[in-house]
């Protein structure tokens, strides 16, 4: 019998989750009304700094976490979306239902007669999980912002160079009936993952035990890398305050407002629609986790603890994953380091363009230097840990790190239809002995990535226009003609890869974390 066309509105069969069924309903709304926004057509800044602009706590999550109740560039929920959205999340019903797919492919017809479309195409394909998904992932994957050199302490065993660690997340309670997180997982020197500890036990290729203790590592990572990657360290913790001190203390006629209006685009109406969806209890984050909602409160505070701002370089340098050390086939072996490094290279190379051939923008260490000095201060009090001196490096630092941020790392913990479309890969929530996605886990995962899967203006297009004046616009047309070159070099080692790996490729980027 010929399947219908997914993408087909009168195709989609109901969800059987109410709370997941409406939402996706309020998501399909959204989506059907959505018209994309290129580049060049980026709004530039018009309104004045002001410290009074409106502003909404994000309640649940501690430490006085804040967003702005506006955004100039979109505009946010209306209230009665918030107040359907808050009937959502705190009167439908909440169960977990244990029922899995019998296999990735009726996982994927399933899912593309519920959502069909909406949810947005795999940047990279992933076969179902074999005995190289764990050294795909630990190196290119979820795993690979948390992989590092073992250290003593980590209780690494002869032939183990590398841990992707996630075995910490044991510690969490979850719901009754569902299995908690955790998994360790250590690779040999040559990036092979020979060993996984999970909840005080060890799991090795071949051992009755290690296809599950491989989907536990997986899915732990998933879930720790939506929250606290994606959602807390790249939305709430370091772009929020650099928008909320843009906005609030920047004055219009300062170089440097200008550079960042296209690097925070939309980022006011995505955070505030989070408060919403995601984080209350009754959201997608309580419900796509096996987290009970005392227990998720610790895990945001644990997320807004372990917060500190580090460049991209300096933090390879702290996991000791400098390109020195991990060989000269490091572009195959370790490509979320090594594209990683050349994408950071290159965007502060445009910084420093910038910096050093506009006046507009060298003018925020000239005479707009007090203004500049309120806002660093501003962010410097937001962050655990604070923030370095101001200077001339350090400012050309966070500059390039907040480019990279929105685009690189945002692009890499964000962009999770590659994994959610096959259930082999993980889960939100973990039953035991499971190694394939229950069906519930897989819609809430799905609904979503369908949220986040609006396509944004994209780095490589032109938003030349949104710099303070030619020579940052020159700058501009610099930068995006050495990653347009640098592109056919990822393309060229994508080939020679056992899989493709696109989180830092240029085409992929977007230019602001706008979803």
């Amino acid at each position: 019998m010929t399947q219908p066309a997914p993408d087909a509105p009168k195709t989609l069969q109901p969800i059987a989750d109410p709370h997941t069924a409406g939402l996706f309903k309020l998501v399909r709304i959204a989506a059907d009304k959505f018209r994309r926004l290129r580049a060049s057509d980026l709004p530039k800044p018009w309104r004045q700094a002001s410290p009074d602009l409106p502003t909404m706590p994000v309640p649940h999550v501690g430490s006085g976490l804040e967003v702005l109740a506006t955004d100039d560039d979109a505009p946010v929920r209306p209230k009665p979306v918030q107040l359907l959205l808050r009937f959502n999340n705190a009167w439908l019903p909440f169960r977990d239902h244990a029922e899995t797919w019998g296999s990735a492919e009726e996982a994927r017809l399933g899912l593309e007669r519920k959502i069909g479309s909406y949810l947005p195409p795999a940047s990279v394909d992933w076969a179902d999980a074999d005995d190289t998904t764990n050294d795909l992932w630990a190196r290119q994957a979820l795993g690979a912002q948390n992989l590092r050199r073992v250290t003593p302490a980590d209780g690494a065993q002869p032939g183990e160079a590398f841990i992707s660690a996630f075995d910490f997340m044991s510690r969490y309670r979850v719901r009754d009936g569902l299995l908690p997180y955790g998994g360790d997982a250590f690779l040999s020197p040559e990036g092979t993952v020979v060993r996984i500890r999970l909840h005080g036990q060890d799991y090795r290729p071949g051992d009755a035990g290690w296809a599950h203790a491989g989907f536990v590592y997986r899915s732990s990572s998933l879930v720790w890398s939506t929250l606290s990657d994606h959602v807390f360290r790249c939305h709430y913790l370091f772009m929020n305050p650099v928008l909320l001190s843009t906005k609030r203390l920047l004055p219009l006629d300062q170089g440097l407002r200008h550079f960042l209006a296209t690097f925070h685009y939309r980022t006011a109406a995505i955070n505030h629609g989070g408060v919403f969806t995601l984080v209350p209890p009754g959201g997608m984050f309580h419900r796509t986790t096996g987290f009970d909602w005392e227990t998720l409160q610790h895990v945001y505070e644990d997320c807004l603890k372990e917060f500190r701002y580090e460049t991209f370089k300096d933090g390879v340098v702290r996991r000791g994953l400098t390109l020195d050390t991990l060989g000269a086939d490091h572009a195959r072996f370790m490509p979320a380091v090594s594209d990683g490094m050349e994408y950071w290279t290159r965007t502060r190379a445009f910084v420093d363009d910038v910096c050093d051939r506009s006046g507009a923008v060298a003018s925020a260490l000239g005479r707009g230097r007090d203004a500049t000095r309120r806002w660093w201060d501003a962010i410097a009090a937001a962050y655990p840990g604070g923030l370095p001196e101001l200077s001339d490096e350090s400012l050309r630092d966070m500059l390039t790190q907040i480019v990279f941020t929105v685009s690189a790392t945002h692009e890499h913990v964000g962009n999770v239809a590659q994994y959610i479309r096959n259930p082999t890969l993980a889960a939100g929530k973990l039953w035991p002995g499971q190694t394939i996605a229950d069906k519930q886990s897989s819609m809430h995962l799905c609904v979503v990535g369908a949220i986040t899967g609006l396509e944004m203006p994209k780095l490589m297009e032109d938003f030349s226009h949104m710099m303070p004046d030619d020579h940052s616009r020159a700058a501009v047309r610099s930068f995006q003609r050495d990653l347009s070159d640098w592109q056919l070099d990822v393309d060229a080692r994508n080939a020679r890869r056992a899989q493709p790996f696109v989180s830092f490729s240029p085409r992929e980027l977007s230019c602001s974390i706008a979803i």
